[in-house]
C-alpha cells in the first residue's frame, strides 16, 4: 500500500502572486474590449441617427404631398362649384326670358327692319355718306360705318336719327371718328354691348 502525503511542498498548489506581465496582458485585453465596444456603440448611435433624419425626412416629404393634394382638391372643389353656379346661373336666364316671352307674348321685332330703312334712305345729311350698317337685337341696337366731309357732321346726323320715330328705342354705341388725308374723315359707331350683370343676377 503506497501512501500519498499532499503536504509535501511538491504537491501544494501554487499561491504565487500573479506576474506583472499577467496584469499587464489582462489590462490591454480590457482595454481593447472597451475601445471595440464604444466604436460599436458610437457607429449604432451614428447609424441610428441617420435613420431618424431619413424617417423624419419621409414623414416631411409626406406631409407637404398631403398637403399639395387637400389644396388641389379644394382648388378643384371651388372651380367646380363655381362653373356648376355660372351653368345655374346661365340656366336661370334662359329660363327667365322664355317666361318673359310667354308672359308677353312678343317675340320680338315682327315687322321686320322697314322702319329704320326707310329712315335711313330718307335720312341724310350732305356732309355724311352712309357705307354699311347693321341692325342687331330687333333693330333695338344699330352699328354705322362711313365717311364725311367735317367730322362735326356725324353727330348731328346721329342725333337726326336718333329723334326719328324709326331710331327713338334704339341704342347708339361709341362714336370714332378718325382723319384719313385726301379722304375725309372715316367714322364708325360701334354696336353697344350690354355689360355682364346689368340686368341683374337672378
Amino acid at each position: 500500500m503506497q501512501v500519498v502525503n499532499f503536504y509535501i511542498a511538491e504537491f501544494q498548489p501554487d499561491r504565487s502572486a500573479l506576474r506583472a506581465s499577467h496584469i499587464v496582458w489582462a489590462l490591454l485585453l480590457t482595454l481593447v474590449l472597451l475601445v471595440v465596444y464604444s466604436l460599436w456603440y458610437h457607429s449604432q448611435s451614428v447609424r441610428m441617427a441617420q435613420q431618424q433624419v431619413a424617417l423624419q425626412t419621409q414623414m416631411d416629404a409626406s406631409k407637404s404631398a398631403l398637403l399639395e393634394v387637400l389644396e388641389g382638391q379644394k382648388s378643384l372643389n371651388i372651380n367646380a362649384l363655381r362653373s356648376e353656379l355660372t351653368r345655374s346661373r346661365a340656366e336661370i336666364k334662359q329660363r327667365k326670358r322664355a317666361l318673359d316671352v310667354i308672359e308677353t307674348q312678343d317675340m320680338g321685332n315682327t315687322e321686320g327692319f322697314s322702319q329704320q330703312l326707310r329712315a335711313l334712305a330718307s335720312l341724310s345729311l350732305p356732309a355724311v355718306s352712309l357705307e354699311s350698317f347693321m341692325l342687331l337685337d330687333g333693330g333695338a341696337q344699330v352699328g354705322l360705318a362711313g365717311r364725311a366731309s367735317e367730322p362735326e357732321a356725324v353727330p348731328r346726323y346721329l342725333a337726326l336719327l336718333h329723334n326719328s320715330a324709326a331710331f327713338s328705342r334704339t341704342s347708339f354705341g361709341v362714336l370714332t371718328v378718325a382723319q384719313n388725308e385726301g379722304a375725309g374723315f372715316p367714322f364708325a359707331v360701334a354696336v353697344p354691348t350690354v355689360k355682364e350683370g346689368e340686368h341683374g343676377e337672378p
